[in-house]
């Protein structure tokens, strides 16, 4: 620390630093200020750059808008400890209609690793853009033709239910990220889930992708064998606070196993309930989902 504060930190004037917008922004809109590692991150990112530059001849950074002010302290950086030219170049920042930006830090983001983000949840996610989003980002993120895209926009304005930019969308980029085959079974079981089927017609693995992160409890083989009933099944989960609501709730006619509604709250459950012999689906109205899995 003492040799970067002496070596590097000589070259940085506090009142540039505390000039810059995003410093300034950061000093005037939050309650406690900055902090000192907030504060120093400019002169790490001008020590990254000037490293790379030592040791791999790199001379060109390349980043969002965000952060020209610390791609112009590497390349002054390098210009000063060594006389050395370097470049930076920034994009302008993707954004949504709300103003908020797409990057690791943002709550929701996605990923275009499958294990991070499953190619379900990243169809998904395309498919539920704002209006307002979906056609600038088939121009930002795909190679459709411009005039294609406004024809697009123009029928979903035609037709706005049908969500037809925002199909568009999904479908092309999942293809290009994750393939056709991933791309296809993941429309197929989100029109499985909005009403164009049951998840009996889901693949095996398609189960698993769309259900990867839903809730999970378990019930042992030998239960089912004797003879457990269907609310006792809806007890392994969070679905309910009590046996008396699950009852109430099952007469009502809104719950059910593997999209088949159950009419009877003592019905039994058997291994002929199971899908693929593993899992079984429950659903709580028209939304919520939670998988029961069995175990031996």
């Amino acid at each position: 620390l003492i040799d970067f504060l002496r070596d590097v930190g000589k070259h940085f004037s506090v009142n540039a630093m505390v000039a810059r917008e995003s410093v300034r922004r950061r000093l005037e809109e939050r309650e406690q200020g900055i902090s000192f590692t907030e504060f120093s991150y400019g002169m790490l990112q001008a020590f990254d750059f000037k490293s790379l530059y030592n040791s791999h001849g790199c001379t060109l950074q390349l980043g969002g808008t965000d952060q020209w002010g610390n791609i112009l302290d590497g390349i002054e950086l390098i210009r000063r400890d060594s006389g050395g030219h370097a470049h930076g170049m920034v994009f302008p920042l993707l954004q949504r209609s709300d103003g908020k930006k797409f990057g690791k830090s943002e709550k929701g983001n996605i990923w275009i690793d499958p294990a991070m983000t499953s190619p379900y949840d990243f169809f998904q996610y395309w498919l539920n853009v704002a209006d307002d989003d979906a056609g600038n980002f088939l121009r930002q993120f795909t190679f459709m033709e411009l005039d294609a895209v406004a024809e697009i926009e123009r029928a979903s304005a035609d037709e706005p239910a049908a969500r037809i930019a925002q199909r568009t969308l999904a479908q092309t980029i999942t293809k290009r990220v994750h393939g056709a085959t991933k791309a296809e079974a993941a429309e197929s079981a989100a029109g499985v889930l909005f009403g164009k089927g049951t998840v009996r017609e889901l693949s095996e693995a398609q189960l698993d992708t769309v259900f990867s992160s839903t809730p999970r409890s378990f019930i042992s083989r030998a239960q089912l064998a004797e003879g457990a009933s269907a609310v006792d099944v809806f007890m392994t989960t969070d679905l309910f606070t009590g046996r008396g609501q699950a009852t109430k709730a099952i007469k009502g006619g809104g719950v059910y196993i593997n999209d088949a509604r159950v009419a009877d709250a003592n019905a039994a459950i058997t291994a002929r309930d199971l899908l693929y012999n593993t899992h079984m689906v429950l659903r709580r109205g028209k939304k919520t989902y939670r998988v029961v899995e069995v175990t031996e």
